[in-house]
Formats: C-alpha cells, structure tokens, sequence
C-alpha cells in the first residue's frame, strides 16, 4: 500500500494539475482493503479490454516534470524531466533544463564583449565565441547549476558558464548587472 502511495504522490508534479490517487484501502480493516484491492484489479483489467494497448500511463513515477527557479540571468524558471531514485525521491533524469520564464519584458542585451562557447543543439561544445557588445541573448537551458544556454539573434546558441551561482552571481569573474542589461530580479 505505501508503494502505491508514493507512486500516486510522486506522479503529481508541481507543474501538471490533476492527480488521481488509487484506493489504498485507508480504512481500518486490511482485509476489506485486499477485498477492495482485488475488485479494482477485476475492475482495470476488463477496462484495459477496452483501451489501445498503446496508451500510456499518465502517473507513470518514472516519467515525472518538476519546475524550480534560480537568478541565473535575472529571475527565471526552468522544468524537466525526473524519476524515482534508488532511494525512492525524484533524480533528475534529463540532461537540461528548459527555460519556461524570465522575469521581465525587455530584451536582455549584453552590455560588453562576453567569452563564451558555442554549442549545438544537442548540447555539445563546438568551440569558443565571443557574444558582442548589444547582442540580445534568450536563454534556452540550464543544468541548473553551472552553466546557462542562450539563443542569440542569428539563430546560434552560446553557453555561459558560471564562476558562481550564488549572490553576487558571476560568468568569468564579472557580475551579471555588469554583463546585461535588462535584468529582471523578483522579489
């Protein structure tokens, strides 16, 4: 019963709405409960009859999205993919996250000439680049942690990698505020 419980829990993401968690029998009586177990086992498996077999389970455990936020470029959100560890608590399981908001309404420009790494769309490093002086910068995906992907105007993606993710946040040495214009801090 607790594995269904944490199955049902874990399925509900704090992005998704909408969570349907199975009857596990919270009553006094396990038996009843077992009773109960075994009529919603009769009960899904002649619904099953019914479905494509194709159909994918919408609380799948191992095929979770959770969200979080950080001022990596001014305050922004980002999403991916997550599933049950070892230890039964989510483990990122994707290799990016992907940006889903900036705080702000303005282009976020670059102020002075920035180091950085091209890369490609499947996150590969290509080789260094320099992101000019008033080049508008939208950010892509993180590892939510070191580095920073960005869509320049042309089309390209550059990574930025952080000297530190903590206040005063810098990519090679040299604060943000000092980097962009156009940042937008909640809060």
């Amino acid at each position: 019963m607790k594995k269904k419980l944490l199955a049902a829990f874990l399925s509900c993401s704090i992005i998704l709405s909408g969570c349907s968690i199975p009857n596990i029998g919270l009553g006094g009586d396990d038996t009843e409960s077992e009773d109960q177990d075994d009529k919603d086992e009769d009960d899904s498996e002649k619904e099953d009859t019914d479905q494509d077999e194709s159909d994918e389970d919408l609380s799948d455990p191992n095929a979770m999205v959770f969200g979080d936020g950080h001022d990596l470029l001014g305050t922004l959100s980002y999403y991916g993919a997550f599933k049950v560890g070892d230890d039964g608590l989510p483990e990122f399981a994707g290799d990016f996250y992907t940006i889903s908001w900036v705080c702000g309404s303005g282009d976020i420009t670059a102020k002075v000439d920035i180091e950085a790494q091209e890369v490609d769309e499947d996150g590969t490093v290509k080789g260094a680049t320099t992101v000019t002086a008033g080049s508008v910068v939208t950010p892509v995906r993180t590892d939510g942690e070191t580095f920073l992907d960005y869509r320049l105007e042309d089309g390209s993606l550059v990574r930025f990698t952080y000297s530190n993710t903590s206040y005063p946040i810098s990519i090679n040495g040299s604060e943000l505020n000092d980097l962009f214009e156009n940042l937008c801090f909640a809060g």
